[in-house]
């Protein structure tokens, strides 16, 4: 039953997706993103020349765990030229959902000729 649901969700999110299918109470918002440093190399140079030292694991530490150990403050006072997020994917969720629903552009749309 699990498969059979996942499939389901699966066609409903395409034809939203790519054929503009509109779901009552379902709107297209963009996946949950992954964070992450573009240059694990200047990050540390920034918090060791800030004082902040204990930024190691056996490598830096992820996004979450040096912004909840700095402060979100201070983290985005420091890094946030350095973060970098990948390109979201559209998703269907219902309208309960919090993230903002996202436009789709019709191809058709952008090649008419201008007058």
């Amino acid at each position: 039953m699990n498969r059979w649901t996942h499939e389901v969700k699966d066609y409903a999110a395409d034809l939203a997706i790519n054929h503009d299918k509109k779901w009552p109470s379902y709107k297209i918002v963009e996946e949950r993103s992954i964070r992450h440093y573009k240059y694990e190399a200047a990050v540390a140079k920034i918090a060791e020349d800030h004082g902040y030292h204990d930024i190691y694991q056996k490598k830096l530490l992820p996004i979450t765990k040096l912004e909840k150990q700095l402060g979100k403050k201070i983290f985005t006072e420091l890094f946030s030229q350095e973060i970098v997020k990948t390109a979201d994917n559209p998703t269907l969720v219902p309208n309960s959902d919090q993230r903002q629903s996202i436009s789709k552009s019709n191809p058709k749309d952008e090649f008419k000729e201008e007058k």
